[in-house]
């Protein structure tokens, strides 16, 4: 069996698409394409490619190892009504990546380009909503458009990609017939019913690559892989998405950005106290960090956003002592030791929960001290403590901009499945209520 990630980023995926990070003006990733190659083979990848947007320039970086491809991804539209869907494409040149995307306005003219030169191509997390209008009918016309799709997307849900694997495995002659004939487009293959299937981390923070990936029964050389690929040998394996993962990744990318930017004074200070506790989250570092260090960095980032002064203020002392009190109220088994550093499942599920009770203390025991310095009649001690409540609890702002996102696709399967289920007998269940 060969194995490859077959849809991750790097520091030449520059154009973020998220509120915070654009917040930050920090690019969507900061992951260095060799370290992505390193991380991609500690965890058992044979082949190694990256797919930053519109660029090969990570995978060119690469080029000197005989196990690396050039891959992209790309975002096209539909003209009818701007659209947005996302492609992966394998295996091509830097004149075709510039020939691509002078057609990237038009999804139906980089279809027929990326046929006509015989390039592999995936439609990446195909029910992921860009736009409100993005419903059934797109679906349908990529289903006629394309014949492979990302299935199993590191940063969906499970939900989300069994809703997706399903309806491609339930896809029959008769059924696409009567969409070819509805929407006149030609399909992708004379066995349009018949789907290729690949996976991919999705990782635009460097900690999730190779946790989801695409399997084949066997190739040598690239060249092979995509050959497999392109027969729909693939298999998709490995870890599916989450609120907490995806949030997790924006704190990741945000405290690289911070690390290598901030300290070197090249830009304003955040206005976010979501960095505060983001230097926990480099699994690779965490092990050696004693509670007093994790401490003392969460509050040099916190005293940037409050503005507090290099000299320890009474503020400063008083968030230091109820972190720590918060924290060691924590029972030991809760907290973020004795996990594997490849278990990032387990470890993002705990950060959140500690996070979430860490910062809620230490909000509530600012808010009660400020309310009793306000009975008191201290009046600007009052308003110091109840300032810094605001920032803390931004802290938790990502996991609740996240939660909106990854559940943008909930109306649209339901929609898929009324539409699609009497035609293809789609089994009961299939509309992805799980656990989100």
């Amino acid at each position: 069996m060969a194995r490859a990630d077959l849809h991750i980023h790097t520091i030449y995926s520059n154009h973020p698409t998220n509120f915070f990070l654009k917040k930050l003006k920090a690019p969507e990733s900061m992951t260095l394409p060799e370290a992505a190659y390193r991380m991609a083979k500690r965890r058992g990848m044979d082949f190694v490619t990256v797919t930053d947007s519109d660029s090969i320039a990570g995978c060119l970086d690469l080029a000197h190892h005989s196990d690396v491809f050039n891959s992209c991804e790309t975002t096209v539209v539909f003209p009818e009504d701007d659209c947005r869907v996302r492609l992966l494409v394998l295996g091509l040149n830097e004149a075709q990546l510039r020939h691509m995307l002078t057609y990237r306005g038009n999804i139906y003219d980089v279809r027929e380009y990326l046929l006509a030169e015989n390039l592999y191509h995936v439609v990446a997390s195909p029910l992921e909503v860009f736009n409100p209008s993005f419903g059934p009918n797109h679906v349908e016309r990529l289903l006629l458009l394309f014949d492979h799709f990302e299935t199993r997307n590191g940063s969906r849900q499970e939900r989300t990609n069994s809703f997706i694997t399903t309806l491609l495995e339930y896809l029959n002659p008769e059924f696409m017939e009567d969409l070819q004939k509805k929407w006149k487009i030609k399909p992708a293959s004379e066995k349009s019913w018949q789907k290729g299937f690949v996976g991919g981390s999705s990782d635009y923070c460097g900690q999730y690559i190779g946790l989801t990936w695409t399997e084949v029964p066997s190739a040598q050389t690239p060249q092979e892989l995509i050959e497999a690929l392109r027969r729909r040998s693939g298999t998709p394996g490995g870890e599916h998405g989450s609120t907490i993962a995806a949030a997790h990744s924006m704190y990741r990318v945000a405290f690289q950005y911070y690390q290598k930017n901030l300290r070197r004074k090249n830009l304003k200070e955040p206005d976010l106290v979501s960095l505060i506790l983001s230097r926990v989250l480099q699994p690779s570092e965490r092990v050696r960090l004693t509670l007093g260090e994790k401490f003392g960095l969460a509050l040099g980032l916190a005293k940037s956003v409050l503005r507090i002064g290099k000299k320890p203020s009474p503020l400063e002392r008083r968030l230091e002592r109820e972190f720590l009190r918060a924290y060691s109220e924590i029972p030991s088994g809760e907290r973020l030791t004795d996990i594997p550093s490849d278990d990032l499942v387990s470890f993002d599920e705990r950060l959140y929960h500690l996070s979430d009770r860490v910062i809620s203390k230490v909000s509530y025991r600012m808010l009660t001290t400020a309310v009793a310095e306000f009975g008191k009649g201290h009046i600007e001690s009052a308003l110091s403590l109840g300032a810094a409540i605001v920032p803390l609890q931004g802290t938790l702002g990502p996991y609740l901009y996240c939660f909106e996102k990854q559940n943008r696709d909930r109306p649209l399967i339901d929609k898929l499945y009324e539409r699609f289920e009497p035609s293809l007998e789609l089994p009961s269940g299939k509309r992805g209520r799980k656990k989100i």
